[in-house]
């Protein structure tokens, strides 16, 4: 993902770090069809290297998402336990972007509340336990609902926005995002 209006700046680094079938979406850049064998090289060369991405994220699922019952229920169904393994060590967060005319979830804090109770209440039926949720997560999810009520839930690989890499360490009375900075130079 990337600043609105930024995505075309993002392909042509991607590009240049070696990765092809960039499709330009909004805030964001999607690749096609990356070997299974390239995905996690990939994944960590533009967590290290891009300027101009804000996060980067792995699909794991889309789906259809037009009420509250349709996304506990998918969530619910998936196969969490492939993620999360027994004894339960692992901590999660969830964060949620979507339109704010949704016919029926009005709230972006509810529809992460919804994931996170069909995470935790699956796993709770096939372990007796469930993770913890943790402002520093091991496990960081991303659930995308676009405006035509479907859901993409992802990995968010980055964990923190790349602008927090650490490169400021003292603010300027106003501080400019280090990818928005690095987008304004590579324009």
């Amino acid at each position: 993902s990337c600043g609105i209006g930024l995505e075309n700046l993002l392909a042509s680094e991607l590009c240049a770090l070696g990765l092809r079938n960039i499709v330009q979406g909004y805030a964001g850049v999607y690749i096609r069809d990356l070997p299974s064998t390239s995905i996690m090289p990939s994944i960590y060369r533009v967590n290290y290297a891009s300027r101009v991405a804000s996060k980067v994220l792995l699909p794991l699922v889309k789906f259809p998402c037009r009420s509250r019952k349709d996304l506990y229920s998918f969530c619910k169904e998936f196969g969490w336990e492939n993620y999360f393994k027994k004894p339960m060590q692992k901590t999660m967060a969830i964060t949620t972007t979507m339109p704010n005319d949704h016919p029926t979830i009005n709230n972006s804090m509810f529809a992460s509340q919804v994931v996170k109770d069909a995470i935790c209440d699956r796993l709770r039926d096939i372990y007796s336990e469930r993770p913890d949720i943790s402002d520093d997560p091991d496990i960081k999810l991303n659930l995308h609902i676009d405006t035509n009520q479907t859901a993409v839930l992802s990995f968010d690989t980055s964990k923190e926005p790349l602008f927090k890499r650490g490169y400021r360490t003292i603010a300027g009375k106003a501080p400019l995002k280090e990818t928005l900075a690095a987008s304004l130079l590579y324009a």
